[in-house]
C-alpha cells in the first residue's frame, strides 16, 4: 500500500508494476487505476498472494 500511494496521481502500473515484476508475482490484477481507486479489500488480496 506504501508503494501504491508513493507517487500522487499517477496510475498503479508506474509505481506497482516494477514492485510486483520483481517479486515474479504473474497474478491479476488491473493497473490501470489509481491507488485512491482500489478497495482495501483488493490490497489484502494483492498482499496475500506476493506473499504466497
Amino acid at each position: 500500500v506504501q508503494v501504491a500511494f508513493s507517487q500522487r496521481r499517477k496510475l498503479l502500473r508506474h509505481s506497482l508494476g516494477r514492485w510486483l515484476e520483481a517479486r515474479n508475482f504473474a497474478g491479476q490484477f488491473n493497473l490501470q487505476r489509481r491507488a485512491e481507486e482500489v478497495p482495501v479489500a483488493e490490497y489484502v488480496a494483492l498482499a496475500q498472494a506476493v506473499a504466497a
